[in-house]
């Protein structure tokens, strides 16, 4: 596979706090995963690694499907639909729009593509009118097959547009609106400088962003 050709070790620095903080009291060694044999950000994504359909259980992006969030006040933070993608770099992709209301009735929204490799893992190929993987510009990872604690990566790197995530958890307990989930994988995404904890639930993507958290999820009958 194309973004499979050496070991990427992205987030260095990141990784140091955490894990030394997170592993003082645990030394028990976690087993490889796939970020391991990943290159990130992938320079040269190869067409025929990727598969048709996201449907990775922390970050599934099946068109049709609608996630709404609130924030404090029970006042609608933004809503995010999930519709097909454009192809990018040769690699069709699925796409996630994101509407966050203004004032006076505005609002913000955003597009980003993704695509998922064979393996699994789900990787962010741009954001519509800021950048687009192709030339200098690769695939950053937007979330790992196997999520494992204390793994960090690129999600996005171009033209000043500087993304990276940490992996913090992925044992935490979520209960929410919606219900629970026994399990729960926490990221740490700094966006240039500045960190948000997200977390994501399986079969529902992320249902929590700092005091934003999901409240209504609309997914397309099979």
């Amino acid at each position: 596979m194309g973004t499979t050709r050496r070991a990427g070790l992205a987030a260095a620095a990141l990784l140091v706090g955490l894990l030394g903080a997170g592993c003082a009291g645990d030394p028990r060694p976690y087993p490889p995963t796939g970020v391991d044999q990943l290159v990130i950000p992938t320079p040269s994504p190869q067409p025929s690694d990727f598969v048709a359909t996201v449907d990775n259980a922390w970050f599934p992006v099946v068109p049709g499907t609608r996630w709404v969030y609130d924030g404090p006040g029970g006042r609608v933070a933004r809503t995010v639909v999930a519709t097909t993608g454009p192809v990018v770099a040769g690699v069709r992709t699925s796409a996630l729009r994101t509407t966050v209301p203004l004032s006076a009735g505005q609002s913000l929204t955003t597009t980003d593509y993704y695509a998922q490799d064979r393996a699994g893992n789900v990787w962010w190929f741009g954001r519509a009118g800021q950048w687009r993987v192709g030339g200098t510009i690769g695939a950053g990872l937007a979330m790992p097959a196997h999520p494992r604690r204390g793994d960090g990566f690129v999600m996005a790197a171009a033209g000043g547009f500087d993304v990276r995530g940490v992996t913090v958890d992925t044992a935490r307990r979520w209960q929410g609106t919606l219900g629970s989930t026994r399990r729960a994988v926490v990221l740490e995404v700094v966006r240039d400088g500045v960190a948000e904890v997200e977390t994501f639930a399986p079969g529902l993507g992320m249902v929590r962003d700092g005091e934003t958290g999901l409240v209504a999820i609309h997914q397309p009958r099979s």
